[in-house]
Parts: C-alpha cells; sequence; structure tokens
C-alpha cells in the first residue's frame, strides 16, 4: 500500500474492496457483491467548517515543514487571503514597493496588498529562474492546480499523521 495517504484510506479501501467483490462474484467466487450499490458515507459528527481558520500554531509548523517550492504558495495564501489560482498565477511584477498588486480571478476586483514580513521572507528562498509566476515547482516550473493540491494534500496529511496540525486545514482557512 505504498504511495497511499492515510487520510484517504477509508474511500480507497472501499473503493479496491468493491473491486474486488465484483472480480470474485464474476468468477463465482463470492455469491453477491456486498458492496453492488453504493455505499452512503457515515455523517461526521463533528461537523468542521469548511475553510475553518488555521490557528497561529498550525501556521507556524506548516511553513516550517513546507518544502521551499510549497512554502511560498502557502505563505501567499496565508498572508493575502486570496484565492489558489490567483496564489498560482500571481506574478513577480505584481509586486512593486512591497505592495502586491492584482486583479483576482474569479470576480476581476483590484487588489492591493502589503507585502508581510512572512511572505517576505518565503520570497527571499525563491530561486533564480526566468518564470514570471511568483509559485514555482521545485523544478522552477510553475505550479499547476492539481499538482499543488497533490503536494499540499501530502504534506497535511504527514503533519496530521504526526499531531502537528488538526484535520479539516484548507488553503483558503
Amino acid at each position: 500500500m505504498t504511495g497511499v495517504q492515510t487520510c484517504a484510506l477509508p474511500i480507497y479501501a472501499i473503493t479496491v474492496l468493491s473491486v474486488l467483490f465484483r472480480y470474485g462474484h464474476d468468477l463465482g467466487i463470492v455469491e453477491n457483491n456486498p458492496l453492488r450499490e453504493r455505499v452512503r458515507k457515515l455523517r461526521n459528527r463533528e461537523k468542521l467548517p469548511a475553510n475553518r481558520p488555521w490557528t497561529v500554531e498550525e501556521r507556524k509548523v506548516v511553513l516550517e515543514s513546507a518544502p521551499p517550492n510549497l512554502k511560498i504558495p502557502l505563505a501567499l495564501a496565508m498572508c493575502t487571503g486570496l484565492r489558489k489560482t490567483d496564489v498560482l498565477s500571481i506574478t513577480m511584477s505584481s509586486i512593486v514597493n512591497d505592495v502586491i498588486s492584482i486583479r483576482t480571478s474569479k470576480r476581476g476586483v483590484p487588489v492591493k496588498l502589503p507585502l508581510h514580513p512572512v511572505l517576505a521572507e518565503a520570497l527571499a528562498t525563491r530561486p533564480k529562474v526566468d518564470a514570471v509566476q511568483i509559485a514555482l515547482r521545485s523544478d522552477g516550473k510553475p505550479w499547476t492546480s492539481d499538482g499543488f493540491d497533490s503536494a499540499w494534500h501530502r504534506l497535511k496529511c504527514e503533519l496530521e499523521a504526526e499531531g502537528k496540525i488538526d484535520k479539516g486545514l484548507t488553503i483558503h482557512g
């Protein structure tokens, strides 16, 4: 089971068992497939808000634990409150005199934000490459949304498993 993230294990297990039962049923090994019908998810009794706020400790732990290529987009999200799409597409030319000026992608609203010291510290680690985007992968190329989500998910699951952060952390928190 290498490569399977522990926080996604229940869904993955149901998927694998469903495939195995279907295969066994087709071969006549089992009489019926108990997972033939869709399995209803159990309700989470501890209903967490969709984007709960990060604690000060979580912000510190995540930034200290993140590799440099992930630290910059996380610091951008944390210090600006911008959506992931904007965080991944914002360019170096958007920063002039310690002010970030962009037009948001969702509503087209112009936004000017001061450069937070935490973000400035993260930006100091950015590799000197020709890419115009601020947030870059370890190979110096811009993040894709899926690539960023995958890297963020891995880091988050590791920190949750180690008990360093609580469940329910999202980029928009």
